[in-house]
């Protein structure tokens, strides 16, 4: 169905050199790492890598998405 939804997940990390988030999603999103916005991107042809080792902190980190569905009746 068309419409927005909204995922969070706080992780445990240790502070790290390379970081990087993978993401695909029908039809558009937004992926943040503890309240800063990483990247955006549509589809799901192929998954969309951004990079985000200087966001990591040491401890508990919370990615969190806003993914669209705008088109169709499936999202993904």
């Amino acid at each position: 169905p068309q419409g927005e939804v909204y995922f969070r997940k706080s992780i445990q990390l240790p502070k790290v050199p390379i970081a990087r988030i993978q993401i695909a999603c029908d039809d558009a999103y937004e992926v943040f790492l503890n309240g800063r916005r990483v990247g955006t991107g549509s589809g799901t042809q192929a998954m969309t890598m951004h990079e985000c080792a200087p966001l990591v902190i040491a401890g508990d980190n919370i990615i969190a998405v806003r993914a669209v569905n705008r088109y169709g009746a499936t999202a993904g």
